[in-house]
């Protein structure tokens, strides 16, 4: 039995009011977390899917799992989980970062998940109703309002500027910046997809031709093409070109 199957087969359906990811994921459902009532698919990528969740003591949290059936084998998948365990204890040194409070790894059902702090709703903030949650981000501010102000263009820039600055201090990089990957957290501009951290002596890239994008390009498996050239500090302007000049 592959490893999509047999954690499929040991998965059990989430108790309350859950809401199922949409036609053509192929996550039906998500795996028991520890202390977390599972409440909603909130977003996905090649590797993982992140459900919006509540602890034990009420409070929203998002849940990131990212499953190994999704890797051609175990080395991507380990250098995946190594960015998660580099950058726990630095996620809460500044605001910037989302907050990782939880780590948990389930090697016999083939995934590893991170707890953080749930991103705010596109409308009422920090008071989440699971029913009608959808996370703010860069990019949902985008489509939700085009061009945006240049005040909030440079409060943004700032914030990130400093949060990049931040995380190069302590010899690491984030390797896909993009709007997507800006949460908001009580309006404060977060980077998010914290996988996708690693060690900046580790780190092979190249600066993507895409408005708003640093990243490296992952292929199917977790392979990233070599290009020869080490990992720069993101120039601000690919950040905030999109913000200003959007719609």
């Amino acid at each position: 039995m592959g490893w999509r199957a047999e954690a499929k087969n040991r998965m059990q359906p989430p108790q309350g009011n859950y809401t199922p990811p949409p036609a053509g994921r192929d996550t039906a459902l998500p795996p028991e977390i520890p202390h977390h009532e599972t409440l909603k698919w909130i977003g996905g990528g090649s590797y993982g899917e992140v459900w919006l969740a509540r602890n034990i003591m009420g409070v929203h949290r998002a849940i990131k799992v990212i499953s190994r059936s999704r890797f051609e084998s175990d080395k991507p998948y380990d250098r995946e989980f190594a960015g998660v365990r580099n950058f726990e204890p630095v996620s809460r040194t500044h605001e910037g970062f989302m907050d990782i409070l939880q780590v948990g790894r389930n090697d016999s059902e083939g995934f590893f998940f991170y707890v953080m702090e749930a991103a705010d709703d596109q409308v009422s903030g920090q008071v989440i109703d699971s029913e009608t949650y959808k996370p703010k981000t860069l990019m949902s501010e985008f489509k939700a309002n085009g061009r945006l102000p240049f005040q909030t263009c440079l409060r943004i820039a700032l914030s990130l500027a400093d949060s990049l600055q931040h995380l190069h201090g302590h010899g690491l990089v984030h390797r896909d910046i993009k709007p997507s990957n800006i949460i908001f957290v009580n309006d404060i501009p977060k980077l998010a997809d914290i996988g996708l951290v690693t060690s900046s002596t580790d780190a092979a890239t190249f600066i993507g031709n895409s408005v708003g994008k640093i990243r490296m390009p992952r292929q199917a498996g977790g392979r990233a093409r070599r290009t020869g050239r080490r990992t720069r500090p993101p120039p601000p302007g690919r950040i905030r070109s999109p913000a200003g000049s959007h719609g």
